[in-house]
């Protein structure tokens, strides 16, 4: 899918890997997005060549997750998702 003219790669995207999930799991600490920033990510992902979204821990963020795939999805997001709870999900959350 070709970039538009007007969407740039954030700056976090074009950081080494392991940089990246360093700041990430920093951000996600203090940070919170909306479902639609959440679908831009996953679409900048997909641009970047990714070949798959790894959901890690997501249950607690089900609903928010779901809202921003639906979005994503409408928007081109074609990757598949993997749903990591490594096994420490419990049923309290449904």
């Amino acid at each position: 899918m070709p970039r538009q003219k007007n969407q740039q790669t954030p700056a976090y995207l074009k950081m080494p890997p392991a940089e990246r999930q360093k700041r990430i799991a920093i951000l996600s600490e203090i940070m919170n997005i909306s479902y639609e920033e959440l679908a831009g990510i996953m679409l900048s992902l997909q641009r970047l060549g990714c070949s798959n979204i790894n959901l890690v821990s997501p249950t607690p963020y089900l609903y928010h997750i779901a809202a921003a795939l639906d979005h994503a999805a409408s928007a081109g997001l074609h990757l598949p998702v993997v749903y990591n709870c490594g096994c420490c999900s419990n049923n309290l959350s449904g």
